[in-house]
């Protein structure tokens, strides 16, 4: 019960602070925040620290891969993420499944070779709907420029380049995935900035077709480069 007025007061846990996830927390700072009523407990005896692999559960508890059965009347799983990209959805272009690993992305949105399909990656550093407003925004300048000039398929073509990891973040549940992720060139639009200036400068105020991307499926004028709605124009006037 509180009182009338009063805001209720939350739980507070004085072991383990909040952390941004993209920066892994280092043995230290765990241990700065469980001592020292963590370790007083582990030195009395009433608790232990096991470091090892689950093979599986069992009717009392859980067995590690080393054969140890550690007994258990609650079970909290914490063993982290695993990021799915597409959210699990297998992509196949003409019956063939898709290895994103293999692709470089294109603006965060697109990638190499794979035609009509978009997506989003946001900011890693700032609110990531920033970054992903942006490419809606640019997404659908695209889709009404291919509209206007009877275009039915888009591929991005990615030119020969060195490629980097498409996250720089160095958190456990990023570094597992990178094998399963799309890479990123070197230079932009194959280069993501994590700068909503930048993003702002290049995404919303770009052109649409940039000498990256490849149209079929043409009826009517070509040669045009760009097609900006007016709401959607780069600051100070500049048309692109």
């Amino acid at each position: 019960m509180t009182r009338s007025g009063s805001a209720p007061r939350r739980p507070e846990c004085r072991w383990f602070k909040r952390s941004e996830p993209s920066r892994p927390r280092t043995a230290l700072q765990c241990g700065r925040e469980f001592a020292p009523a963590g370790f007083r407990t582990i030195l009395e005896g009433r608790a232990s620290v096991v470091t090892d692999r689950i093979r599986t559960f069992t009717e009392n508890g859980v067995l590690l891969e080393s054969g140890e059965e550690l007994a258990a009347d609650v079970i909290v799983t914490a063993t982290g993420l695993n990021l799915k990209l597409f959210g699990g959805i297998t992509v196949s272009v003409d019956g063939k499944a898709l290895n994103p690993a293999e692709h470089v992305a294109y603006r965060g949105m697109m990638l190499s070779g794979v035609p009509n399909l978009a997506f989003a990656i946001g900011y890693t550093d700032s609110s990531w709907t920033l970054k992903v407003g942006l490419l809606c925004e640019h997404f659908c300048r695209l889709l009404a420029h291919m509209q206007q000039y009877g275009h039915d398929t888009c591929i991005p073509v990615a030119p020969a380049m060195e490629t980097r990891p498409l996250l720089d973040i160095a958190a456990g549940y990023v570094q597992r995935s990178l094998d399963q992720l799309p890479c990123q060139g070197t230079a932009f639009p194959w280069l993501m900035s994590m700068s909503y200036t930048d993003g702002v400068r290049l995404v919303r105020g770009g052109p649409v077709v940039d000498g990256h991307l490849r149209f079929s499926g043409a009826r009517g004028r070509e040669g045009v480069t760009t097609y900006c709605r007016p709401a959607l124009r780069p600051p100070n006037g500049v048309a692109h």
